[in-house]
């Protein structure tokens, strides 16, 4: 991981960014017209990842990111239910459902090798706030 200086560098962005540019065809087609709710939600877990891990790449701590990266998976597992509901209701091909899944899988897979390694990484030094000198007190008399 070291030597990343761009989220959009990381594999599971790249995987995610992958995702919703095939979806959003697929999304624009009129078969979702009628089914206008499993559309919205589908384009909001392919939509999410990518901003979701950009933002965990600019928090500064590794504990930070991960949660951000956590999300991110957890839509992509988002994603593949509902892959299979349009797959049931024939809004996309069984091709088409397939590969999406396996590039979901890929990506989640990707997402939780991330926060495995940032769960391992150490902080960056942060310089410490300057110590505040203890109060003085007056001798008693």
């Amino acid at each position: 991981m070291t030597g990343v200086r761009n989220y959009e560098d990381l594999n599971v962005w790249k995987l995610s960014n992958e995702i919703r540019l095939r979806m959003r065809p697929i999304l624009d087609r009129a078969e979702f017209v009628r089914h206008s709710k499993l559309r919205q939600q589908m384009e909001e877990c392919t939509e999410r990842p990518c901003p979701q891990i950009a933002e965990g790449f600019a928090r500064y701590l590794p504990g930070d990111n991960a949660k951000f990266v956590r999300i991110a998976a957890a839509s992509l597992a988002e994603l593949l239910e509902h892959l299979t509901r349009a797959r049931a209701r024939k809004l996309i091909t069984d091709h088409e459902a397939d590969d999406l899944r396996l590039l979901a899988r890929r990506a989640r897979g990707a997402a939780n090798a991330y926060i495995r390694y940032l769960q391992s990484a150490e902080a960056p030094h942060v310089e410490p706030p300057p110590e505040t000198p203890p109060a003085r007190t007056e001798p008693e008399p």
